[in-house]
């Protein structure tokens, strides 16, 4: 069977959400086109429905757009449904409670760890593993641990990645 071909109006909208990060969290039209390589009229058009859909939001003085409320939501209807963190969450109170650290619990994700959770939860503790936060594979003893054991076309895969790979989208 023939892989389907991406609609890339969709495409594009989710690249443009996917540039958004706790570096970047804010950007305008013109930013975001040449970045992505997309005419700005083509991301002005796409950003506006995006901000009738909640996903973004425009900053009336300013003009440019950040993650809406919508994205969050969206988010937390994963966060909460998500079976592996609602499975592992007493066993990582567990390990926290007997080894007196922090501990983490991250997902493998296209060459990158995405966290799910992190004990405790205290804002004392400044780390780049905040619940959400997407790290290249090669950068953390996690990733490495997650990476080990994926296929070995896998592994080929991430090591041929320039060193800051793009978000994907599967």
């Amino acid at each position: 069977m023939a892989k389907e071909q991406p609609l890339s109006s969709v495409y594009n909208a989710i690249r443009i959400l996917q540039e958004f990060s706790d570096d970047i969290p804010v950007m305008g039209v013109s930013e975001l086109g040449e970045r992505l390589g997309i005419a700005k009229s083509t991301v002005h058009r796409l950003l506006c429905t995006l901000r009738e859909t909640g996903l973004v939001e425009q900053d009336s003085h300013s003009h440019k757009y950040r993650l809406g409320i919508g994205m969050f939501v969206i988010g937390s209807v994963f966060y909460r449904s998500a079976e592996l963190r609602a499975k592992a969450f007493p066993i990582l109170v567990d390990l926290m409670q007997r080894v007196r650290r922090i501990v983490r619990l991250g997902i493998y994700d296209y060459g990158s760890v995405v966290y799910l959770c992190k004990l405790p939860e205290d804002k004392e503790t400044r780390t780049f593993s905040s619940i959400g936060t997407r790290v290249p594979c090669h950068s953390t003893a996690v990733g490495k641990l997650l990476l080990a054991f994926q296929s070995s076309e896998e592994i080929e895969r991430v090591l041929s990645l320039p060193s800051k790979p793009e978000p994907a989208i599967r």
